[in-house]
Parts: C-alpha cells; structure tokens; sequence
C-alpha cells in the first residue's frame, strides 16, 4: 500500500465512528462499488449480542470509498468491487477487498446475505433501519 491508500484509512474509521454515533465492540462496512454505482452499509455491534444496520445519509463514507477505489487504480492495484472494512471499539481495523462480479443489481440482497453468514456468522441477528 502507498501511503495516498493510507492516509484514507483513518478517515473512514472515523466517519465509521461518527455514523454510529456511540461506543461500540465492533462495527463492519459493506462496500459493493462499479465505476457508476455503489453502496455502503454499516454494521455495528454495541455488545448487546446483535448488530444495528446503519446508512451513511450524507454519502461521505460511499465518496471516502470511492475516492480509495480511485486510488487503488492510480496505483496498479487495480479496480476491487468488494470490500469488508472491519474497525474494533479499540480503534484497530483492517479491510480485505474483492472482485466479486457485482454487476447483477437485483442480486444484492442475496449477496449481502451472504457477506452477513460470512462476516458476521450465520446466526447474526441484525436490527434493519426502518
């Protein structure tokens, strides 16, 4: 990674932080993202033994991820479609990226079902925003 990649990490960790808007064990963004489309959801686990699903209103955390996705490009890394960024209550994260065929629009459910039995554990209860 280069340090331009870098320096992007602790933003989204924060932004992360400000969405979730109180301490917590553990929380999760989901990213799928094509040249001209995406989503970012938010999974946060307040230690109550399920995760809240929030969203990003204001788009900050889809721009920070795009602008990442951009970035990767620029530097030979190439374009991921996927990606898994973990942050713990202690502030440590990583991400793991993935190139995932996205393009199938009415199949995102069934993938982020998917991600959710795979991230989270098949018995994961998720509170949805309403």
């Amino acid at each position: 990674m280069t340090p331009d990649l870098e320096s992007l990490y602790p933003r989204i960790g924060q932004r992360l932080l400000d969405v979730a808007g109180e301490p917590f064990a553990r929380g999760y963004a989901r990213v799928e993202m094509g040249d001209d489309f995406g989503s970012v959801g938010l999974f946060i686990d307040r230690g109550d033994g399920g995760f809240a699903y929030l969203t990003d209103d204001d788009g900050d955390l889809f721009e920070l991820f795009a602008a990442l996705r951009e970035r990767c490009v620029a530097a030979g890394l190439g374009a991921w479609s996927t990606a898994t960024f973990a942050l713990q209550g202690s502030g440590q994260f990583s991400i793991e990226f993935g190139h995932d065929d996205i393009s199938d629009l009415g199949q995102g459910p069934q993938r982020r079902a998917a991600w959710v039995r795979r991230v989270l554990g098949a018995e994961a209860q998720v509170r949805w925003a309403n």
